[in-house]
């Protein structure tokens, strides 16, 4: 007797008609311009004049200069790169499958695949490698019914834009983890400023005269603490 397939395992045997590649897809793509576009923004706001910025590469205004000219540069670079995403496929049906088609037809075979499972509206990943290829010889037979010069042409495009984005990310993630540095700076002495403003008050008895007496041991830790708070965060 034949087993009566549900129309969930039906959907999902069906997976491998619309592929694309894990992280370099047309919606995470489109996800990551827009989320790196939008941490520029706040970065524009958090380091808007040049006291700021220079402070935090510790008086080093040759430092400040370079990476605030990197930064401009990149957040154009982003804005340009989104653009000319739309240009490329903003003019196709189906613009999604159009430019996952042909990244699952060039890279499917050495990236990791998901495939649209319509019952659950979502992509997953393949149960086994086999689906997978199947899903990128799909692709590749959709591809093949282009003409030489549009696949060409699509494929210098595609190419071009994955190139650029990939140059893009890692130059905006060495960019972010110098902001992080900063910020992680920043709250690491806003912690030590308020262990001083403690341990200062603890210095003091009831009558808030300093106990220098009793409190020999607590004025040297005070000491070492007020130490090693880095001279830049003194108010002259």
């Amino acid at each position: 007797m034949n087993r009566k397939f549900s129309k969930a395992e039906q959907c999902r045997s069906l997976m491998y008609k619309r592929p694309m590649v894990n992280e370099l897809n047309y919606f995470e793509i489109n996800e990551s311009l827009m989320d790196m576009a939008e941490v520029c923004s706040n970065i524009h706001y958090a380091f808007d004049d040049d006291e700021t910025l220079i402070n935090a590469f510790d008086g080093n205004e040759d430092q400040a200069h370079e990476f605030i000219m990197t930064f401009s540069d990149l957040d154009v670079e982003i804005e340009r790169l989104y653009e000319s995403f739309e240009e490329m496929y903003g003019y196709k049906d189906d613009p999604e499958k159009e430019f996952n088609d042909m990244t699952v037809s060039l890279i499917g075979e050495w990236f990791k695949l998901l495939g649209f499972d319509s019952y659950r509206n979502d992509y997953f990943s393949f149960d086994n490698p086999i689906s997978e290829e199947v899903a990128a010889d799909e692709s590749r037979k959709r591809i093949m019914r282009k003409t030489k010069k549009e696949i060409l042409d699509e494929i210098g495009l595609t190419m071009t834009f994955i190139i650029r984005y990939i140059d893009i990310k890692l130059r905006f993630e060495c960019m972010k983890a110098t902001i992080d540095i900063f910020q992680d700076e920043n709250v690491a002495v806003l912690g030590v400023i308020k262990d001083i403003n403690d341990k200062y008050k603890g210095l003091f008895d009831k009558s808030g005269e300093l106990d220098d007496w009793h409190k020999r041991k607590e004025i040297r830790e005070f000491d070492k603490i007020v130490g090693e708070l880095p001279e830049k965060y003194w108010i002259e």
